[in-house]
């Protein structure tokens, strides 16, 4: 089940019929995950401040499944993940001099307020400052355009 969190994420994104506590509840998962399949159903109600026969009622508008189902979803995501993904050796993986060097550029470029201003959506603005041009297509929620055509 490797699409657990993105099923939760569309479920909070898209659900204007859902209660605040089944917000609560999902967005506990989604930061909890790897507590889930540990926990009991009066543990993760406590978490949430709310009732057992609430986080039931979740469960049953999240997947029409039981609580025991959906532990059974977080444990499956986790060991998904686990063996997807090789953190022994992740850290051999990252070019971490690449990292530092794309970092020290964006705090540099950063420190130059004159050269560019914080927009929601820019749309191809060309910029004269240092600031790395790809920067734009790596961060989907920040954008960074130049001052004139910033709004």
């Amino acid at each position: 089940m490797y699409n657990f969190l993105a099923k939760l994420l569309n479920f909070i994104e898209s659900s204007t019929d859902s209660t605040k506590s089944e917000i609560i509840i999902a967005e506990y998962i989604l930061r909890n995950v790897n507590k889930i399949p540990k926990m009991s159903i009066y543990e993760l109600a406590k978490e949430c401040h709310t009732s057992p026969a609430t986080i039931t009622r979740f469960c049953h508008r999240f997947e029409n499944i039981t609580f025991k189902e959906l532990k059974e979803y977080a444990r499956t995501f986790i060991e998904f993940n686990y063996t997807e993904v090789d953190y022994e050796n992740l850290e051999l993986k990252i070019n971490l001099s690449q990292l530092n060097s794309y970092y020290n550029e964006l705090q540099a470029s950063l420190r130059n307020p004159e050269s560019y201003a914080i927009k929601g959506n820019s749309g191809g603005c060309e910029t004269n400052s240092s600031f790395p041009k790809n920067f734009i297509f790596r961060c989907n929620i920040l954008t960074l355009a130049c001052k004139k055509c910033a709004i």
